[in-house]
């Protein structure tokens, strides 16, 4: 999808408007991208064994919806306003506990890489795991990865260190790790700037890693 395509902020609007609107913005968005991939579906099963390039087509229709509403939720991410002070949370444990869910409700399991002395982040639990849980949503809904996804966390000399990463298509890696720019300097970048951390994507080959710096918070 584009990068021009995706919704921004609305002009002509004080900038302390902003936040009440893109909520609004974005459920109505939400609407009919729901009933495009409704529609794709349907016809996507009744044309099940009968014509495969219209299947094929609704298919590419499905996954530019998924696409587009992962583009609004990153847009409603990097426009949340960051809480001041927020209280350390255990990197580890809100990483353990996702795995679990998805493994139990959804059954996806990860491959997590985690040292034995958690690092704390200086960031609110519910905003990390929203973070979390947005690039994993990336990677099984956007990218649909064929193999296992990975988490591996580690401290390092500026901060904690949140490596999410799994096998692509060689040829998508370029076009996947472009919807982490789509928004810049807004969506998930701005979020983690605000934070004092940043996001950095490669492309191994067969691959895409999204690493997260986030603020160390002290262990006392």
């Amino acid at each position: 999808m584009p990068a021009h395509s995706h919704p921004g902020f609305l002009p002509g609007l004080p900038s302390s408007t902003q936040p009440d609107i893109l909520p609004r913005l974005l459920h109505e968005v939400r609407q009919p991208l729901c009933g495009i991939e409704s529609i794709a579906y349907y016809l996507e099963m009744a044309l099940d064994g009968q014509d495969d390039a219209i299947r094929h087509q609704c298919g590419k229709i499905r996954a530019m919806v998924r696409q587009a509403s992962w583009l609004l939720d990153d847009a409603a991410l990097g426009a949340a306003p960051t809480v001041p002070a927020p209280q350390p949370s255990a990197l580890n444990s809100v990483v353990f506990d996702i795995a679990e869910r998805l493994a139990l409700h959804d059954e996806r399991s990860l491959i997590l890489q985690l040292p034995a002395l958690s690092p704390r982040v200086l960031l609110a639990e519910s905003r990390l795991r929203r973070i979390i849980e947005h690039v994993l949503c990336f990677f099984h809904e956007v990218a649909e990865v064929d193999e296992t996804v990975r988490i591996l966390t580690r401290h390092s000399h500026s901060g904690c260190v949140l490596c999410i990463s799994g096998q692509v298509q060689l040829e998508r890696a370029r076009e996947l790790a472009s919807f982490f720019d789509a928004l810049r300097p807004g969506g998930l970048s701005a979020a983690l700037d605000a934070l004092g951390g940043c996001l950095e994507i490669t492309t191994p080959p067969g691959a895409l890693e999204i690493a997260l710096l986030l603020p160390a918070a002290s262990h006392d």
